[in-house]
C-alpha cells in the first residue's frame, strides 16, 4: 500500500474515533499507520508523507497531494473542501484512489466523505466561525457583551 494511502487511512481512523474536526499530531498519524501493519513503507517515509507530501499547504516537493491540512495549532487533519492549499497542489487528489484502498477499508473512505460534507462546511460563515473557535481567538469573550459594547456609539 502506498505511503500516502496509509497516511490518509490512519488519519481517517483517528478521525472516526475522535471526530472529523479532531486535530492530530503528525507523530500519532504515523504511529497509527505503523500499528495497523499495512507494511511495505519505512517509518521515515510515512513521516515525510504526513508532514510534507500529503500536506495541502506545503510547496509540492515532489507530490502535489492534498490529503491533510495543517491546523492553527500546528497539528493536522484530513483536507476538506474550502481549506487553503498551495497553488501548485490545485489539481492534487484529496483522497487515495479507491483501487489503492483495501476493500475492507473502503467504507472508511465513504465515512470520511459523509462526515466532511456537513452543511456547516459548505457555508462560508459557518466555516469562519469554526476556524475562529479552533484558534481560540474568542476564548473568554462574552458575545452579548461584545456586541453591546460595539453598539454603544450607535444613534
Amino acid at each position: 500500500m502506498k505511503a500516502s494511502t496509509q497516511i490518509y487511512l490512519a488519519a481517517a481512523l483517528l478521525h472516526r474515533e475522535r471526530g472529523i474536526d479532531a486535530e492530530l499530531e503528525v507523530g500519532e498519524v504515523v504511529a497509527r499507520a505503523e500499528r495497523e501493519g499495512w507494511g511495505g513503507v519505512q517509518p521515515q517515509t510515512l513521516r515525510a508523507h504526513a508532514s510534507t507530501h500529503c500536506l495541502a499547504t506545503a510547496r509540492p516537493s515532489p507530490a502535489h497531494l492534498r490529503m491533510l491540512t495543517r491546523t492553527n495549532r500546528g497539528r493536522v487533519r484530513l483536507f476538506r473542501q474550502g481549506d487553503h492549499f498551495h497553488a501548485g497542489r490545485a489539481d492534487g487528489p484529496t483522497e487515495p484512489a479507491l483501487e489503492d484502498v483495501p476493500v475492507e477499508l473502503r467504507p472508511l473512505v465513504d465515512w470520511v466523505r459523509r462526515a466532511s460534507a456537513s452543511p456547516a462546511e459548505s457555508d462560508p460563515l459557518m466555516a469562519l466561525a469554526r476556524r475562529a473557535r479552533q484558534s481560540g481567538i474568542w476564548k473568554g469573550i462574552n458575545p452579548d457583551r461584545y456586541v453591546r459594547k460595539l453598539r454603544e456609539g450607535w444613534k
